[in-house]
């Protein structure tokens, strides 16, 4: 599945470099076309101030309906 700008994913592996836990919900900023499709998410804390932004391959994500 292809995702596009501002969808919400959540991620499905841990990421304990960026204290990102399987099941975090973030918002695809940025869209990375290479071979792979990865995607620029930013996770947010519960206040709403930016906790971590990076990009994650697509097989990494589900999106959030």
């Amino acid at each position: 599945m292809k995702f596009n700008e501002y969808d919400v994913v959540m991620v499905l592996k841990d990421y304990p470099e960026y204290q990102i836990k399987r099941g975090d919900v973030g918002v695809v900023i940025m869209i990375h076309e290479d071979s792979n499709f990865t995607y620029e998410v930013e996770f947010s804390d519960e206040n709403g101030k930016s906790k971590s932004s990076f990009a994650i391959p697509k097989i990494e994500l589900e999106l959030v309906l």
